[in-house]
């Protein structure tokens, strides 16, 4: 989850981690906060120009809690599995990031954002890309 410090309706640094201090200071805002899309729409454009990384701005749909968010994309190198109701297995790295943020790995796996949300989902399949390498098996099974 990220934490954004906002003064007058602008970003002025951004966390992926709190202390109790900054918890307790009503200028940190999360996921819980933002009330619109325009909001995280705004708060990404500015976070992108002030330090240089992609944010992007999610909508989960008008069913889910919390609605809008704020997430950073996988980028090349980072270490990737793909997950379905339980089972993951490792994927390699990331190798290519498209303008449109098709997410490539190196087992040549591709994964796309689904709409607006925070989810990668394996083109032509039902795998969601999550960070990381994980190996588990749902053990219900």
């Amino acid at each position: 989850m990220l934490f954004v410090r906002v003064q007058n309706g602008l970003p002025l640094e951004v966390s992926s981690k709190l202390t109790i201090d900054q918890h307790q200071d009503s200028s940190w805002q999360s996921r819980w906060d933002w009330k619109d899309f325009a909001t995280v729409e705004r708060l990404a454009k500015y976070l992108i120009a002030m330090t240089g990384k992609v944010y992007l701005p999610v909508d989960n749909g008008p069913h889910h809690s919390p609605q809008f968010d704020l997430v950073q994309p996988p980028s090349v190198g980072d270490e990737v599995s793909y997950a379905f109701n339980g089972d993951c297995y490792p994927d390699g790295v990331v190798v290519k990031v498209s303008p449109t943020f098709q997410i490539t790995t190196s087992t040549g796996k591709k994964y796309r954002r689904k709409g607006l949300t925070a989810g990668w989902h394996q083109t032509g399949g039902t795998w969601s890309l999550v960070a990381g390498h994980i190996y588990e098996q749902n053990p219900s099974f």
